[in-house]
Parts: C-alpha cells; sequence; structure tokens
C-alpha cells in the first residue's frame, strides 16, 4: 500500500530503474513520512498543551503533502527538495524558538535538515544547508546569551513527556528514514544486479552472432575450399578400384606377371596416401569451422599462425566470390617459414584473421 502511495506521487515523465527516479522515490518517502510524523506530534503537543506547536505541526504536514502533489504534476525535483528542505527547516526552527531555545528538543532536530539533504541533493547542497544549521544554532546561542532564555510556551510540569516525546520521536524518524532509504538502496542494487547479468548474456549473444555471421560469410568459402580434396578422393577412388580390377585380372591369367603386378600395387599404395592426405585436408577445413563456430572462448594452445593463414585466406577469398559474382582479386602468401608458434586461442585468431582478410578484399575491390 506505501509503495503504492510513493509511486503516485512519482511523476510519469520519469523512467523507471534511472538515477533520477530512485532519488525522486527517496524525496516522496521522505515527504510521506515527514507528514505522518508530523500529524503524529499533533497528538503529542496537545498532551503538553503545546497548541503553538500543534498548529505548527499541523500547516507543515499539509505544506510537505502539497509540495508532493506539486512535485508530481511537474515541480522540478531541485525546486521541491529546497522548497520541503525549508518547511521543515522553519518548522523545526520555530518549534525551538517557542520550546525554550537550546534547552529545546526540537533544536537537535535542526541538523535532521542536512543530513536529508545530502541524501537529496549531493555534498554542495548539504554544506549550504549544514552552514545555515550550524549558524541557526549558534545565534540561538548568542541571542540567549545576550537576552536570557527563550520562554517555554507548554506546560512546564510536563517537560520530562516533553523531552521523551521529542527525543522518540526523532529517533524514530531518523531510524524509519534510513531504513527506507537503506531498503531503497538494496532495492535497486537487486535491479543493477539483474540488469548487469542481462547486459552480459546479451553481449554473449552478440559474441556468438557475430561468429556465425563470420562464419556465414565463409559458407561459400568452405564449399569450394572442401571440394577441391574431395574431388582427389573421389578420383583416386576411381582410379584405386581400376587398379584392383587390374590386378584381379591379372591374378586370374596363369601366367603372372609379377613385375606388372608390383607396379600396379605401388599405384594403388600412391592412391591411397593421396586420398589419406586430401581425406585430412577436408577434415581440417572442417574441424577448423567448428572451432570457429563455437561460442565460448577456448582454451589457449601452441599455434602455427601460418596454417592458420593457409586455412582462411583461401576460404575468405571464396567466400566473397561467391557473396559477389563481380568481386575479383589476386592474391599470394608470402609466409616466414621460421615463424615460432605463439600461445592463443586458434578460432580467435582465425576469426581475427578472417576479418582482416574480408576487409582487405572488399578494400581492393572497391578502390578497383
Amino acid at each position: 500500500m506505501f509503495n503504492s502511495l510513493i509511486n503516485f506521487f512519482i511523476p510519469q515523465t520519469m523512467q523507471a530503474g534511472t538515477e533520477k527516479y530512485r532519488s525522486a522515490r527517496i524525496l516522496v518517502i521522505v515527504m510521506l513520512l515527514t507528514t505522518i510524523f508530523n500529524w503524529l506530534g499533533v497528538f503529542s503537543s496537545i498532551s503538553i498543551s503545546y497548541t503553538y506547536s500543534g498548529y505548527l505541526l499541523s500547516v507543515s504536514g499539509i505544506l510537505t503533502l502539497m509540495i508532493a502533489f506539486a512535485f508530481r504534476y511537474g515541480l522540478s525535483f531541485n525546486l521541491a527538495t529546497h522548497i520541503f528542505l525549508s518547511v521543515g527547516f522553519v518548522q523545526i526552527y520555530l518549534q525551538a524558538w517557542w520550546g525554550g531555545g537550546l534547552e529545546s528538543p526540537s533544536t537537535i532536530a535542526i541538523f535532521l535538515i542536512p543530513a536529508i539533504a545530502i541524501l537529496l541533493v549531493g555534498r554542495k547542497g548539504a554544506t549550504i544547508w549544514l552552514a545555515i544549521a550550524i549558524a541557526t544554532v549558534f545565534f540561538l546561542y548568542f541571542y540567549e546569551k545576550t537576552y536570557g532564555q527563550l520562554p517555554e510556551l507548554y506546560d512546564v510540569s510536563k517537560r520530562v513527556i516533553f523531552l521523551l516525546n521529542g527525543i522518540v520521536g526523532m529517533m524514530v524518524c531518523i531510524f524509519t528514514i534510513i531504513l527506507t532509504i537503506d531498503r531503497e538502496k538494496n532495492l535497486y542494487h537487486d535491479i543493477l544486479f539483474n540488469k548487469n547479468e542481462e547486459l552480459k548474456i546479451s553481449q554473449n549473444r552478440l559474441v556468438l552472432t557475430e561468429k556465425l555471421a563470420s562464419l556465414g560469410e565463409l559458407t561459400a568459402g568452405i564449399a569450394h575450399e572442401i571440394q577441391n580434396p574431395l574431388n582427389f578422393v573421389t578420383n583416386f577412388s576411381e582410379l584405386s578400384v581400376d587398379l584392383m580390377k587390374d590386378i584381379q585380372e591379372e591374378m586370374s591369367k596363369e601366367s603372372i606377371d609379377k613385375v606388372y603386378i608390383n607396379e600396379l600395387m605401388v599405384d594403388l599404395t600412391d592412391n591411397q596416401e593421396k586420398i589419406k592426405y586430401h581425406g585430412k585436408r577436408a577434415s581440417s577445413i572442417v574441424k577448423g569451422m567448428l572451432e570457429h563456430s563455437r561460442s565460448g572462448t577456448g582454451a589457449k594452445q601452441l599455434t602455427n599462425i601460418n596454417g592458420i593463414i593457409k586455412e582462411f585466406l583461401p576460404l575468405s577469398f571464396h567466400g566473397k566470390r561467391a557473396k559477389d559474382i563481380n568481386f575479383n582479386a589476386d592474391y599470394r602468401m608470402d609466409l616466414d617459414k621460421n615463424l615460432p608458434q605463439i600461445n592463443v586461442v586458434p578460432q580467435e585468431i582465425g576469426r581475427v584473421l578472417v576479418n582482416l582478410f574480408n576487409n582487405a578484399f572488399y578494400t581492393v575491390h572497391q578502390r578497383a
């Protein structure tokens, strides 16, 4: 219920979750608590025949509520805060003046104003209110030193009750305000924590999307590159089948030409080696693309950068050709044979090189 009341006084133009919204909530909470404590103080004033205080607390409560309504309907945050602090200061000062000056329990409450100010308007504004509060206390001191103690405009026989009500009231007021503000701080801490977690998830998704987009640009290049070793595998497999037929045919003869069979076996062995080589070449391309598309960061390992360049430069080139039929470029690899291996994440370096290759091909094509 109290939270609904707070939300009612928050200007609808303020965006929830922002620092301004948090400050506005604290201002509204403090104003509502002040209004409630002021009206409770009216009954305390009546109990000790302190009619001046009763009227003052009633008027102060009404004015504070009016400020809250004005804030809801367009009064700026800074102006609403300083008007509220001014009303509170005048109320406390008059209570101290009518209640016996420096000896009035209300005098201590003067320092509530700079304490509330530092929560609402920051250190600069709070410093000004602190100076005003100190100046007020010294003014009371020098006034009483010059003209004597101010009169106590209440039933003096009930002074102990007045002191008790004032001290307890201030303690409860301060504790309630601090407790409420602490709750608001924890609430926004949770909100910020959740926003931070959502941001991390979004960042991870963005990284994955970028990786997949980069992989998508290489799809045509992959198809072209993997087709070459597959063609070799297919061709040498067919040749191997023919060689096996020749061997079987020769073995079926009564007079076997061992020299010829030996030549066929050597050719068959060479074919199998070539099939093995190009099969590994195709497997390497697939493995590289799987590593390229992983969502995790991977682990660092000793990596041959030349090997990654040989892997991804043709893929980038053919990917660009498939994406733009008008694209064409010439390239050659001049690699340092003595380049040492470095400890990196291969798929991350692969993505970096792909982006560099893509940008280079794009620039060359634009300038052409």
